[in-house]
């Protein structure tokens, strides 16, 4: 949904109409945040500066660590 931009059909909507941007700032950093390779996740520190600072323009996220591959993995 992320990358399709539906992100807000996965929010309530008392949230998202209180402040959107906020909301879909605070999704976009938790998915920054469940990286599946360490490396790929920002430091506690910039989470703080990203979410004290209102800052927009981030990295995209790569596939979540709950990926269709990796869960069948888990199951065999």
């Amino acid at each position: 949904m992320w990358k399709e931009a539906k992100t807000e059909e996965l929010l309530d909507s008392c949230i998202v109409n209180t402040s959107p941007v906020e909301v879909l700032l605070c999704v976009h950093v938790a998915l920054l945040c469940v990286q599946e390779n360490p490396d790929d996740r920002p430091l506690m520190s910039s989470v703080v500066f990203i979410l004290e600072n209102r800052i927009t323009t981030l990295t995209a996220p790569v596939a979540p660590p709950t990926s269709h591959d990796k869960v069948l993995k888990l199951l065999i």
